[in-house]
């Protein structure tokens, strides 16, 4: 399309993609891409290696066409032949992300209110809730969860299958056909029947065939992982919570849009669900993982209709985040062997000549073959990835599948799913010419169970992200394989904080000694003391958890490994003498909610084996110390941050912390609240930057980057390398990149200058002109501030 467009001179067109196989089929908007560059003083316009973005409505048989009907109306009743403009907001993804929202948050105050009053009026669930931590907030959040896993599932036609038929033959309107049938199964739908399909049918291995006998010996596929395990074990067999089924389906109209049903079913049903992520060149107009990210991530902080939501991260600035950071741990770790461009080239633009390179390499084999290794020269295909890539190819490919990231402040997932996606495409890429036969669910699975972890203090909030990854993984999957079990990936606990009550909770140095033990060991032939065999053991028994899928042994390493972790902490304890705050500390550890979090414990692979992660990204909280009479303040002030200042910002010590979690040379990558480059209380952060890192990149993004926020941001790049010669790279964005069309890697790229003025004084990134006014001001005048 991209060709036919250019041939004809045209910007965009409709296109209808359909394949005769196939029951659906894709309406689509493609719309040629231009990147203006200045060459020789003037503005031209440069075409990009994959000269083509599309926007797609997915409709057919199995589809709703709810959504796409919806974004034609306007178009369809104006006489006015429609312009560009017009079609780009009917294919508009950003506006189905709002409704969908919208009515998404409803749905949650629904059923978040009906429970309220179920525990008012049943004892049974209000002491069993009580018992074990569990809100009707987090109750409610997860239900929907699993609700929505279900409808992208449903797609894949793996629920309710014949038992003499394969999977994907299943009915693509499962949860559908099972509330209208639900009197044969029971009274109430969610008490007798999603109940039972949560934590029996999809939580249990019944073996190959999968036959579920509840629901009249049809397959159900058992996806293990946890998401499918009742919240904090919270007795569901023998509580009743009843749900009206109205709350699921009915024949209310919604007064504001005129649809009939204003039931989870009911709205879900209405909107398309695509297991395709998107990327940045090719968008679903349709509710895909990545926009179920967004709402999770607005809805985090949503307890009471009265709150204001959290405010997700946009995933062009998740996108830039992740490649940035790929791209500097690339050029470290090679040493600066390949150049830099060559490395932006293939972490930027990579994927899009897959296809290229995959054609060139085949008919470069059947010409060497014809004529002798390269003597033909192909004019139509050449080898668009830089030869110093395909020379170290391998080498590469093996720092991608080692490579160790954190995120201190995890969210919804985003920034971990975002180094996922990248590492998948890069890896993909040299694939072409490793020629490696590796399936994307592999590459992916080895990707989230091997170097993605992550922390959020919100227990909440790590079942979301828990949920985004395995949803990640299940998109590329044909034919349904137990998930892999993520409680000790992504986790619940204070980033912040590895102590409880100035008391620290584990020995850091057994690092120190095991390096040393092997040392003497290889002289003197000493063994190991109990500490570190134990550490051993919890590392071994962590890695086996990850993949088991049986109940049994799950449960059994599970409790293994927590009682090896507790013993590590009474070991640390008894060495301080401080074996009379055990009890005290013991009853922390069955709490939903631990005050603290030890990260070279509960991570002890990490930093046995890099002494750190190679990565740490993320987009950690903004909250003033000073709030809620100084909560914060005082719960931190003791915990050691250089940076810490009584009137300033939850973040700094963030930075702090993600510099400590790094392992020497690695990197962190933040979007924070641009206020600690200018502000008082940022002095102290601003100087721990020029004593402890090298930073390497500073974009000041100003206000507007979060719709639902006011606040201006930055994003800052830096290794963890003591520096006094500091070369960064900065940019002040200064326009609306949306009304001016242009992607922030390409404002970067066009606006980009060296940043030097690297002091404990105010952080401004100035053009050389804007500097030098400011330097002789600053000569002749009073000080500007």
């Amino acid at each position: 399309v991209a060709e036919y467009l250019k041939s004809r001179n045209k910007e965009a067109a409709l296109v209808a993609f359909i394949s005769p196989d196939n029951k659906e089929w894709r309406l689509s908007l493609v719309k040629l891409e231009h990147t203006l560059v200045v060459v020789d003083d003037k503005l031209k316009t440069k075409e990009e290696i994959t000269p083509a973005k599309r926007w797609s409505f997915l409709v057919g048989e199995n589809e709703g066409s709810h959504t796409a009907q919806s974004r034609f109306v306007d178009i369809l009743i104006s006489d006015e032949d429609p312009n560009l403009v017009e079609l780009e907001q009917a294919f508009d993804i950003e506006t189905v992300t709002k409704e969908f929202f919208e009515k998404y948050t409803e749905l949650f105050f629904q059923l978040k209110e009906h429970l309220d009053d179920l525990l008012k009026k049943d004892e049974v669930i209000r002491k069993d809730f009580a018992e074990k931590e569990i809100s009707t907030v987090d109750f409610a959040k997860k239900t929907l969860g699993q609700i929505v896993f279900l409808y992208f599932l449903q797609k894949k036609g793996w629920f309710g299958v014949a038992s003499d038929k394969e999977w994907g033959k299943g009915p693509k309107k499962f949860l559908r056909e099972l509330f209208k049938r639900r009197e044969k199964y029971g009274d109430n739908f969610f008490n007798d029947i999603l109940e039972p399909l949560f934590y029996e049918a999809l939580a249990q291995d019944r073996g190959k065939e999968s036959i579920y006998p509840r629901l009249n010996n049809c397959r159900m596929p058992f996806l293990n992982g946890g998401l499918f395990e009742p919240m904090l074990n919270y007795s569901w067999e023998t509580t009743n919570i009843v749900i009206p089924d109205e709350l699921f389906s009915n024949n209310i109209k919604d007064k504001k849009t005129g649809d009939t049903g204003t039931g989870i079913l009911d709205v879900f049903d209405r909107y398309n669900f695509t297991v395709n992520e998107n990327e940045p060149l090719e968008k679903e107009v349709a509710v895909d993982p990545e926009m179920l990210g967004k709402v999770f991530e607005n809805l985090l902080d949503i307890k009471d209709r009265k709150s204001k939501g959290a405010f997700y991260t946009p995933r062009e600035i998740v996108h830039y985040m992740c490649q940035e950071s790929l791209i500097n741990y690339l050029e470290t770790e090679t040493k600066q062997e390949i150049p830099r461009e060559d490395l932006e080239l293939f972490i930027q633009k990579g994927d899009r000549i897959i296809e290229n390179d995959k054609i060139y390499l085949e008919r470069k084999e059947k010409r060497d073959k014809e004529y002798g290794i390269d003597k033909y020269q192909d004019k139509t295909y050449k080898s668009l990835l830089p030869k110093s890539i395909q020379n170290k190819a391998n080498e590469l490919d093996k720092l991608l599948q080692n490579i160790k990231v954190a995120d201190p402040a995890v969210g919804s997932g985003a920034f971990p799913l975002g180094m996922i996606n990248e590492i998948v495409r890069a890896r993909k890429v040299l694939n072409v010419y490793l020629k490696n036969n590796i399936s994307d669910y592999d590459i992916k699975k080895h990707a989230i169970t091997h170097s993605i972890y992550g922390v959020d203090i919100d227990p909440g909030a790590v079942d979301i992200a828990k949920l985004r990854l395995w949803l990640a993984l299940v998109v590329d999957e044909e034919n349904p394989h137990p998930l892999p079990n993520l409680e000790h990936k992504i986790m619940q606990g204070n980033s912040l904080i590895s102590e409880y009550e100035g008391i620290k909770l584990f020995d850091e140095n057994i690092f120190e000694r095991e390096r040393e033990r092997v040392a003497e060991q290889l002289t003197f032939g000493l063994g190991k003391n109990s500490s570190e065999l134990k550490l051993e053991d919890l590392q071994q028994k962590t890695e086996q958890f990850i993949n088991e899928s049986q109940k049994t042994k799950k449960q059994n390493l599970k409790e293994e490994i927590d009682n090896l972790k507790w013993e590590l902490i009474e070991a640390t304890l008894e060495e301080q003498g401080k074996e009379d705050k055990l009890e005290e500390i013991k009853k922390l550890r069955h709490r939903n909610i631990k005050p603290f979090f030890i990260w070279k414990l509960e991570f002890s692979d990490v930093f046995k084996e890099k002494g750190g992660f190679d990565v740490v990204i993320g987009n950690p909280p903004y909250i003033q110390l000073q709030k809620n009479g100084g909560f914060l303040a005082d719960q931190l002030k003791n915990s050691g941050y250089q940076s810490f200042a009584r009137t300033g910002d939850i973040y700094a010590l963030f930075y702090e912390k993600g510099n400590q979690l790094l392992s020497d040379n690695s990197h962190l990558c933040f979007i924070t609240s641009n206020k600690w480059m200018r502000a008082g209380y940022g002095e102290k952060l601003r100087e721990y930057f020029i004593h402890n890192t090298n930073p390497k990149l500073l974009i000041d993004l100003g206000p507007g980057v979060f719709e639902t926020a006011t606040v201006d941001t930055n994003i800052l790049l830096f290794q963890k390398h003591k520096t006094k010669n500091f070369n960064c790279l900065a940019c002040s964005v200064k326009v609306d990149l949306v009304k001016e069309k242009t992607s922030l890697e390409n404002y970067i790229q066009q606006n980009k200058i060296k940043f030097s003025k690297f002091s404990s004084k105010a952080w401004t990134i100035l053009n050389p002109l804007e500097q030098q006014i400011k330097d002789k001001i600053e000569k002749i005048g009073t000080p500007l501030k």
